[in-house]
């Protein structure tokens, strides 16, 4: 999977987030996406997800311009502090539901994705009452341990203790395989791990 930038750029009434970005991404790059807060690190991830549009330029993937974010189903996976998982529901029904949309890797089943997860004996207990560190934790698995072969994580260590950052660098050097991963981070001791190539945001503002 390729996918491809020319001179995006992304604006909010006339204030332009970032401008002028053209750049290409292929299968087994290891992104970075920095700049400080409010540059607009999270809506560059949605630009090149397909699910926000930009103000200015075209996004291309494998060569095509997606009709819709639904184009890329069941290939992309995304984590973000402003995406919730269906709290309502049981671990073991949220991992059955995810996999309708984005399957598991194929040796993967319930009880090894609860062993890796360090989410053992929760099987059976709502999503809601999980801390908000078993919360990323699970939404880290849903995404690394599926058979996504893009992966856009936004701050992928939030609310993680020391343990679950362990469990998030073991994930990106056990189950990166040649996939395309974007992350959006200022957190490089943590989050930005032996990336192929980083974008500073702060390159791209209008009058910089």
């Amino acid at each position: 999977m390729q996918i491809t930038l020319h001179d995006i750029g992304k604006r909010f009434g006339k204030h332009w987030l970032f401008k002028g970005i053209s750049a290409e991404f292929k299968s087994g790059d290891r992104i970075g996406i920095t700049g400080i807060n409010g540059s607009g690190k999270s809506t560059f991830l949605q630009i090149a997800a397909g699910i926000s549009i930009p103000s200015e330029g075209k996004v291309e993937y494998d060569g095509e311009k997606l009709k819709s974010a639904d184009d890329l189903a069941g290939q992309l996976a995304m984590i973000s502090p402003y995406m919730d998982v269906p709290e309502q529901l049981k671990l073991e029904e949220l991992y059955h539901f995810h996999s309708r949309f984005i399957p598991m890797s194929a040796e993967m089943d319930l009880e090894k994705f609860t062993e890796i997860t360090l989410l053992k004996g929760k099987e059976s207990h709502l999503v809601k009452s999980f801390s908000s560190g078993m919360k990323q934790r699970l939404k880290l698995g849903l995404a690394f341990l599926s058979k996504a072969r893009i992966l856009m994580l936004d701050e992928p260590c939030s609310n993680l203790d020391e343990a679950g950052k362990s469990l998030y660098k073991e994930l990106l050097m056990d189950y990166s395989n040649d996939r395309l991963i974007l992350i959006a981070s200022n957190e490089a001791e943590t989050e930005l791990l032996n990336t192929t190539q980083r974008i500073d945001l702060m390159d791209y503002k209008v009058g910089t």
